[in-house]
């Protein structure tokens, strides 16, 4: 990792990500995630909730979270899944000692993701409980 040819070593860095789909109904699923990265002293740690609504009518996905990134920001996420392309949008929050530098503004995203292969577009019934 130089421009210069000089022998730069990255330390390693460990990560651990993990999110469940939960269906409650046909149409509303819950997905809870995490993930956690560490290299040397820098850590970091997101946890937080999305949901999906699903538009029978129209074969489309709503979807909508939020989540929390340990000592630094909140970050609220919107989108659209539609067929094999999810259209999203997502904010960052400061929530930070940075934030009296930033003045309170945030970093905006946008994001576009495209699955190949076959797209199971109506979900799965909720499993029966006993």
């Amino acid at each position: 990792e130089s421009f210069y040819k000089i022998a730069n070593k990255l330390p390693r860095r460990y990560l651990l990500h993990a999110g469940v789909r939960v269906n409650i109904t046909e149409t509303i699923q819950l997905i809870p995630k995490f993930l956690m990265m560490n290299q040397v002293n820098d850590k970091e740690l997101v946890a937080g909730l999305s949901g999906n609504y699903f538009l029978a009518n129209s074969n489309t996905w709503l979807k909508l979270g939020g989540y929390l990134r340990k000592g630094d920001a909140f970050i609220a996420e919107a989108g659209v899944k539609y067929g094999k392309f999810t259209y999203q949008i997502s904010y960052d929050i400061n929530t930070s000692g940075l934030n009296y530098f930033s003045k309170g503004r945030g970093g905006l995203e946008f994001s576009l993701t495209y699955i190949t292969g076959k797209v199971k577009t109506i979900p799965p019934s909720p499993c029966l409980r006993m």
